[in-house]
């Protein structure tokens, strides 16, 4: 039982991821400041960045492995030309010693200003999804704005809600959520899930948390991740 909950849980992870002036004498208001939503460089042949992460769960769950951002060369994707950013997860349940692997490939859009994900395409399946709708994802945010950015819909006419979300992490950093669910055609919540990243105001982050639930296992899964 707990090899094939491991299982299932390999093949649905993570298929759903400037400050304004003030005096010396008092910090401005958290929404007053703008934060970048994407590192400088992002969206560039070559930026990559890595986190240890460790997770766990009320079930007893005890994993160990890295998370990786790897931002490939343009190319074409769905008849317009994009930058795809590989995300790609390695881990180990150190409870059984099993590997695992997944991850998938996002493709953006190139336009600065219009910045939408085009689609994505997994890595081990093959499988590449596109949104039924696609919102510009903003170059910068203010605490406490939010916005759907992608919704996808399967064969099964299961839809999935991708949203971002700024919070104030305190220090003058801020909290950048990126989340998912999946709901099926009765509106049945069946999987939800959040990648949250610490950021300052130019988008650099700093650390980041996953959070995985799928439904039916009764069981989510909680990372915390160390940049490499």
């Amino acid at each position: 039982m707990f090899i094939t909950r491991l299982s299932l849980f390999a093949g649905l992870l993570f298929t759903l991821l400037l400050s304004c002036g003030g005096s010396d004498s008092q910090s401005p208001e958290p929404t007053e400041v703008s934060f970048q939503l994407f590192p400088a460089g992002y969206f560039s042949q070559g930026f990559r960045e890595e986190y240890s992460i460790v997770g766990t769960s009320p079930g007893g769950l005890m994993l160990q492995g890295t998370h990786l951002e790897l931002t490939q060369a343009a190319t074409s994707f769905n008849g317009q030309q994009s930058n795809p950013v590989r995300i790609q997860n390695d881990w180990t349940d150190t409870n059984t010693n099993q590997m695992f692997s997944n991850g998938s490939t996002e493709y953006y859009s190139t336009d600065v200003d219009n910045k939408t994900l085009l689609g994505s395409q997994d890595l081990i399946s093959s499988v590449i999804g596109i949104p039924t709708s696609a919102a510009v994802l903003p170059q910068t945010a203010k605490i406490g704005e939010s916005a759907t950015y992608a919704t996808y819909m399967d064969g099964a006419g299961n839809v999935t809600t991708l949203t971002w979300a700024l919070q104030d992490a305190g220090n003058n950093q801020a909290s950048l959520i990126w989340a998912s669910e999946t709901r099926d055609v009765n509106s049945v919540l069946l999987i939800e899930g959040n990648t949250s990243y610490v950021i300052n105001t130019s988008g650099a982050r700093q650390s980041m948390t996953i959070l995985f639930d799928v439904k039916a296992l009764a069981d989510p899964v909680s990372w915390v991740g160390t940049k490499i």
